[in-house]
């Protein structure tokens, strides 16, 4: 109302100003609309498919940032003790430098920013064979 009221006083170069500015709000409204339809949609096949209400929204968003953090946390400190240089270590290096770099060498990781997800997958593959093994001890009758 105020900016209506204002045109009238001022005149029509403020007008047109104003015009322009409601019409960059819409736009920029229109951009964040399909901004957050976008990000719904991707939030919403991350749990299957369902609508998701927008306190969920947040929340998703902020345990996916939370998660980010502690990866890149992880990732830094595994880069972080590669990164040890050997000479301040008498030219043995660290132990954690030397696990990291066997686990790097016998599991074909290239990167040390590789190293999480590759052990995260041979947990979830020791995992399923245990449960594979599991099952088919039970399908025999043998004992755990």
């Amino acid at each position: 109302m105020r900016t209506v009221c204002s045109i009238t006083q001022t005149g029509p170069d403020s007008a047109t100003d104003v015009l322009q500015s409601w019409a960059d709000e819409r736009q920029l409204e229109r951009e964040q609309n399909t901004a957050m339809q976008q990000i719904t949609e991707l939030l919403a096949q991350r749990v299957g498919g369902e609508r998701i209400p927008p306190a969920a929204l947040v929340s998703a968003v902020k345990d996916l940032i939370s998660a980010e953090r502690r990866l890149l946390a992880l990732e830094n400190s595994a880069i972080s003790v590669l990164r040890l240089d050997d000479e301040n270590v008498q030219g043995h290096g660290s132990a954690s430098a030397a696990v990291i770099r066997h686990f790097m060498q016998l599991f074909d990781v290239r990167e040390p920013a590789g190293v999480l997800p590759r052990m995260n997958e041979l947990f979830l593959m020791v995992s399923e064979a245990g449960n594979a093994l599991r099952a088919i001890r039970s399908v025999l009758g043998l004992g755990t």
